[in-house]
């Protein structure tokens, strides 16, 4: 039997794995295993174990299952027992609810190889990962009807300056997140690019609210292994996930960034809340989606472009800046940050803008910049 509560929260945290539009039957359904519960997309595969044991191996419909589980009462306990009269068939009882589940055979469910030796692993508070998959997350490619570059979709982990790193990039923004955890690897060798599915995967386990720093979670690489491709692998407490990596050669991204610009007319200081807020603020008041909003460091105001909807900023510096960018790339890039302030550097109006974190060179986000 399950705790209500507990099971409604894994099933919550697996479902963004389960396509509603598939048309594989065992595709959507959970493996129920004991005290196990698992999905996968054939491609991510996530499990969460739960202090609570059920019944033996069974597949069950993840919608059905969530909808009667979700119609319980909180607090009550929950039975999955096979129905004996009938084959496929299993019975659920919440509470005072009682109803019938379709079943499939649990060895038609599809289980991703062993993985590989682990080429790097490292515990980190969760958090800190969270963070990190959140903000390179926001900047992968989405445009999967024209993008031929399959590496541009998902999140590049490799090693930099003898420590792990992670970028996206989709050729308009990029983010890229470096830390102080070692990796003794050499730079510019072949990383492992997490696919944006698996991103939005461990995303949606870790939760809307992230755990504390007492929490920690494990993100591991694995090499080729015998019976199985390179695979990222990602631990925090109850839940686990396993993913298949994208292959392919992430472009050189580092000529992309631009170095600090130290001119005070092309660089600026400013509060990166209240910025963000400003320009979410008049995106709202633009019908396009790619409306520009242009930055004027010498009059300190963000205008609309079209709509010459204006609003004044406070910026430290930056009296020669004057560039325009797509709102919605600015709204993400300055959305993936935690820090208070941004410094902000731009060698030329057409130039790519480069944004960071003053007190964290390791922080660092890039927009291109728009005609105006």
């Amino acid at each position: 039997m399950f705790e209500q509560p507990e099971l409604k929260t894994a099933l919550t945290s697996i479902k963004s794995v389960i396509n509603k539009r598939e048309r594989i039957p065992i595709l959507e359904c959970v493996l129920i295993d004991g005290a196990t519960i698992t999905a996968t997309n054939l491609g991510v595969t996530v499990s969460y174990t739960l202090t609570t044991t059920g019944p033996g191996a069974v597949a069950i419909n993840h919608s059905e299952l969530s909808r009667l589980v979700a119609a319980g009462s909180r607090g009550a306990l929950v039975h999955i027992s096979p129905d004996p009269a009938r084959n496929n068939v299993a019975r659920i009882d919440i509470g005072d609810i009682s109803a019938p589940l379709s079943t499939l055979p649990a060895e038609n469910f599809p289980r991703l190889s062993a993985p590989g030796p682990i080429a790097g692993q490292w515990t980190m508070p969760a958090k800190y990962l969270r963070q990190i998959l959140a903000a390179c997350g926001a900047c992968v490619s989405t445009d999967e009807t024209r993008e031929t570059r399959y590496c541009l979709q998902g999140v590049y982990f490799h090693a930099l300056g003898g420590q792990l790193a992670a970028v996206a990039t989709d050729g308009h923004m990029l983010a890229f997140r470096g830390t102080d955890l070692p990796w003794d690897r050499a730079d510019n060798t072949e990383g492992w690019i997490m696919p944006t599915s698996a991103v939005m995967a461990a995303q949606a386990c870790f939760g809307k609210r992230p755990a504390g720093n007492a929490t920690n979670a494990t993100l591991t690489l694995h090499d080729e292994g015998d019976n199985a491709g390179r695979r990222v692998s990602i631990t925090c407490g109850p839940w686990s996930m396993t993913t298949k990596i994208i292959d392919g050669q992430f472009p050189a991204y580092y000529n992309a960034v631009p170095a600090i610009c130290t001119d005070p007319d092309r660089c600026c200081l400013f509060d990166r809340e209240a910025v963000l807020g400003a320009v979410i603020r008049l995106g709202k008041t633009m019908p396009d989606r790619v409306g520009c909003v242009v930055l004027d460091g010498a009059a300190g105001t963000i205008t609309s472009s079209p709509g010459g909807t204006t609003t004044t900023v406070t910026l430290d510096g930056g009296a020669g800046i004057r560039s325009g960018f797509n709102w919605r790339y600015l709204a993400t890039v300055l959305s993936g940050f935690q820090c208070q302030r941004i410094a902000f550097s731009q060698s030329g109006s057409a130039e790519p803008a480069r944004f960071g974190n003053p007190d964290n060179l390791d922080e660092v986000a890039v927009v291109m910049p728009m005609r105006i």
